[in-house]
């Protein structure tokens, strides 16, 4: 979903539809160990801190998209566990980023259960992590990996176009 799409789509929506809803989402990461492994969500509902969050600590374009939502999720993922060998050493030379990995598959599993519930989401990546980790009391052992914006859409944007396969995909 384009920026300027996903600014206009979200509508204010019965919270606790969208409550029961975000236990729905988060089934597959219970259900598949390594999804949850080390990945954790916070519902930020909160209008205080949503209102901080667009102000002060994300770029323009994503505190209009947190301007219209009625809950944000905060994804985050549980440092040095993932990559890791037990003595601390790195398992291979991508280093720590599988956490990221981890957590980005977590993101793109819970936006496609939230897309099947009729919920429209938006991942940002663009944030103050500090500053915000510091506003929802991120705990020390976790490092904010994404927000997302969750909500029932007002409108079905045009999906941007997409590449080609034979862009996509080469055989050696």
């Amino acid at each position: 979903m384009n920026v300027s799409k996903a600014e206009e789509v979200f509508e204010n929506t019965n919270q606790t539809r969208l409550t029961i809803l975000l236990l729905i989402l988060l089934f597959p990461q219970l259900l598949f160990p390594l999804l949850g492994k080390i990945t954790r969500f916070i519902a930020i509902e909160d209008q205080s801190i949503l209102s901080t969050i667009a102000k002060c600590h994300v770029p323009d374009y994503n505190a209009k998209i947190i301007n219209q939502i009625p809950m944000l999720i905060a994804v985050s993922y549980i440092k040095g566990r993932c990559g890791f060998e037990r003595d601390g050493s790195y398992s291979s030379q991508k280093g720590d980023r599988w956490q990221m990995f981890d957590a980005g598959v977590a993101c793109q599993t819970f936006c496609l259960a939230a897309k099947e519930q009729g919920l429209g989401t938006v991942i940002m990546g663009m944030f103050d992590e500090d500053e915000i980790s510091k506003l929802i009391e991120l705990p020390e052992d976790q490092e904010l990996a994404a927000l997302i914006a969750i909500g029932y859409p007002d409108i079905e944007p045009e999906a941007p176009k997409r590449k080609t396969v034979d862009v996509l995909l080469q055989y050696k």
